[in-house]
């Protein structure tokens, strides 16, 4: 028979597989951060070094921070890359990775690229930065910090035979690559940062330049986290899963007192047919000798 605790139980799962679906119809894509820092570690930029890393390990502090939930995982990537001779990515990981990092360690990282810091190739610690800034732009939020004065000096022969120094951008300047790119650069020179606003400005690039007066109190604020607004479509799409299941949930929710009915109704009838034509008791025969004696 249909209990009270059966139909709470289909009630119960009627308004879960409706919650999922919702909660599934209407999840929002997940999105991400990259962020690529990039500090000058060449013989131009060495009296603004140490006070660079420092503002660099308090950045990074603050991303590692970043509170996660127990079942988040960190899409978010980081990189740190050396300016010099030969740029090189000394450090890449997320935000997880980043919690265990001990903050003397990128102090020594830098240190241990002293046979490279004699010449600067600025372009080519860019072009390596862009490697690092894949991901469509609707879902991921992309960002550069850079401490360098961005006077690129190339290695000719040796990472210690240096070519005149550039002020200007040069001509492989990777600018393409750097489009929808939040770019902000410390410690540059007055006229340095003249030549690079006005080549950023033409390129459409944005690019945010602190003088080196003004680094020192520039705020340097961690990136939010990224947040994907859904399209249009799917919108539209997420609307349609959820009307749907509406429909779904309540043919469910009719089909049970129907279902309860019916049920009723066919116990009730058996229980009429047993009472109506239900098989009587027969009456008792008489033994040979009870026979003989009634004879008498």
């Amino acid at each position: 028979m249909v209990t009270k605790r059966m139909i709470s139980f289909a009630l119960v799962m009627a308004l879960a597989l409706f919650l999922t679906a919702c909660s599934g119809a209407t999840e929002d894509l997940e999105g991400s951060n990259r962020v690529v820092v990039l500090i000058d570690n060449s013989g131009t930029f060495r009296n603004h070094q140490t006070e660079a890393i420092e503002r660099v390990v308090a950045y990074l502090e603050g991303l590692g921070r970043r509170d996660l939930k127990r079942w988040e995982t960190s899409n978010d990537k980081i990189a740190v890359i050396s300016i010099d001779a030969m740029p090189d990515v000394i450090w890449a990981g997320n935000v997880l990775d980043l919690k265990k990092q001990n903050p003397d360690a990128w102090v020594k990282r830098f240190k241990a690229r002293k046979d490279y810091s004699a010449c600067t190739d600025v372009a080519g610690a860019f072009r390596l930065a862009a490697k690092y800034l894949d991901g469509d732009a609707r879902t991921t939020s992309k960002y550069v910090l850079v401490f360098s004065d961005l006077i690129e000096e190339l290695p000719e022969g040796s990472p210690f035979n240096c070519q005149p120094q550039r002020f200007a951008p040069a001509e492989g300047f990777p600018w393409e690559a750097l489009h929808s790119v939040g770019i902000t650069v410390l410690g540059i020179p007055a006229k340095q940062r003249l030549l690079w606003q006005r080549a950023a400005s033409d390129k459409g690039i944005d690019m945010r330049f602190y003088t080196e007066s003004e680094t020192a109190t520039a705020e340097l604020q961690p990136p939010p986290k990224k947040t994907v607004e859904p399209t249009a479509v799917e919108q539209k799409r997420a609307k349609a899963e959820v009307a749907g299941f509406f429909s779904g949930a309540l043919k469910m929710l009719l089909m049970i007192p129907l279902g309860l009915i019916g049920f009723m109704a066919t116990f009730l009838g058996v229980m009429w047919v047993r009472r109506r034509f239900g098989t009587r008791r027969p009456l008792a025969v008489p033994t040979s000798g009870a026979s003989r004696r009634s004879a008498r």
